[in-house]
């Protein structure tokens, strides 16, 4: 089985009134500071927040890239795992839930933060390498076994995995949620 080169995921969140996504950049260079995510190494940040729906702000690793952006109006969680995704689907699909529910965890318990919350009892899931994924029911079928062991352990109550129906040049994405 070819494992992807890249893969994302996206968690929808809500803040309270007035929230501004710039308050996120002081976080972020903290992080940095503190090496405040575990297994990646943490660069920069970036803030892409004039870009009408664009990545946001940016905090820009080695390993992942972490977003908290608005587009079509909704605040969100990207997380994009871009190097080392592991040594099988199931380990890259692992190291995905893990790694991007942590950091919606750490982001929620910010005290600059406070009204932020992240729902990572759904999100989307991007295959971003086109060239071995193809948007189809076949690209979903040749991922649902691994992506079903991971959200298994993921949602202990069950979860659903459905294909997002997108144009079939954009990247595979699966839209899962809990029980």
């Amino acid at each position: 089985m070819t494992i992807p080169k890249r893969l994302s995921i996206k968690f929808h969140a809500e803040a309270a009134p007035g929230f501004d996504i710039t308050q996120v950049v002081p976080v972020f260079h903290r992080w940095i500071r503190e090496r405040a995510i575990e297994n990646e190494l943490i660069i920069d940040v970036a803030d892409y927040k004039h870009v009408v729906d664009g990545p946001g702000i940016l905090l820009v690793g080695h390993e992942a890239d972490y977003g908290l952006d608005v587009v079509d109006g909704r605040l969100g969680l990207l997380y994009t795992r871009k190097r080392e995704v592991g040594e099988s689907l199931t380990v890259a699909f692992q190291t995905l839930f893990a790694q991007s529910t942590a950091a919606a965890r750490r982001l929620e318990a910010e005290p600059e933060l406070v009204g932020l919350r992240i729902h990572t009892d759904a999100g989307d899931v991007a295959i971003l390498d086109r060239l071995h994924f193809e948007n189809s029911d076949e690209g979903v079928n040749a991922i649902g076994p691994a992506l079903e062991e991971v959200l298994a352990g993921v949602y202990s109550g069950g979860a659903t995995a459905r294909r997002v129906d997108n144009d079939p040049r954009q990247p595979l994405t699966v839209r899962v949620a809990a029980a």
